[in-house]
């Protein structure tokens, strides 16, 4: 992982696991969740009182921005790589950093948050190639965009 203890290598090495996850491997994209769960398991360790030698703003922005940017590339993936992406987006909701947050920030959380479980939703009824899934899917993000 890091092993400087600064901020700076943890945020690069954390967006290397990012970037991975989109991988084409899919045993890249496998071990890049695999990492991924340990940085959730920092923010967690974060959110109950640990792990405070980074400022805390620069950690919630560095979680806030990455769900962003999982749940952007969520919505334009397909297929496997975008059940993919669902699970590692929900993976970050898991620390509870409700109470980090603003309640702009909070807005958009839930809204991700109902959006991810409705396409769950979807994938669990139909299954990612059904065409029945992707008309559905397609009548969400219409949906989405309109909030």
């Amino acid at each position: 992982m890091w092993h400087s203890g600064k901020f700076e290598d943890f945020k690069k090495t954390y967006k290397n696991v990012l970037r991975l996850l989109e991988d084409e491997d899919g045993r890249v994209r496998v071990t890049a969740f695999n990492a991924l769960e340990q940085f959730r398991g920092f923010f967690i360790t974060f959110t109950f009182g640990g792990n405070n030698h980074f400022e805390e703003k620069l950690i919630v922005k560095l979680w806030m921005g990455s769900l962003f940017l999982l749940w952007e590339k969520t919505k334009s993936a397909e297929g496997r790589l975008q059940y993919h992406l669902m699970k590692c987006t929900d993976a970050l909701f898991r620390p509870d950093m409700e109470g980090y947050i603003t309640n702009k920030e909070y807005r958009q959380y839930t809204d991700i948050w109902e959006q991810l479980q409705e396409l769950n939703e979807l994938y669990n009824e139909f299954g990612a190639d059904d065409k029945m899934f992707k008309e559905k899917q397609e009548k969400c993000f219409k949906k989405w965009k309109k909030k």
